[in-house]
């Protein structure tokens, strides 16, 4: 089972952080299913296309960005409205590799695999 965990730092008299503080994750076994992917706060909305005008009304989307060096595992993460209703969730064991964007679209379109694709 993979923990989630919280640094342990130490303060000094004056409420300073030490800098070489230690971390204590809880890692009992690793599942499975796991990777070389990591958990991150690193992954940031890059552009988002809500409730265009005209013709092409529900073509929405929304691209992702992981901005750190390793694979994020994003399994199970879930994007939704402003209705909390879940538009999209990402599969159980996905990663996204770092410094790619990931366009997650709504609407009528062929799904490509990668950015090198042509459309």
């Amino acid at each position: 089972m993979l923990s989630v965990f919280t640094p342990l730092i130490e303060h000094n008299a004056w409420n300073n952080s030490n800098l070489e503080a230690e971390l204590e994750p809880e890692i009992d076994e690793a599942p499975s299913w796991y990777t070389d992917a990591i958990v991150t706060n690193e992954i940031i909305i890059r552009e988002i296309m809500i409730d265009p005008l005209g013709d092409d009304a529900g073509n929405e989307f929304v691209i992702l960005w992981n901005n750190d060096s390793f694979p994020a595992l994003v399994g199970g993460w879930r994007l939704a409205d402003g209705s909390l209703s879940t538009l999209y969730t990402f599969p159980y064991e996905y990663s996204m590799m770092p410094y790619i964007p990931y366009v997650i679209a709504l609407g009528e379109g062929e799904d490509i695999e990668s950015a090198d694709e042509e459309l």
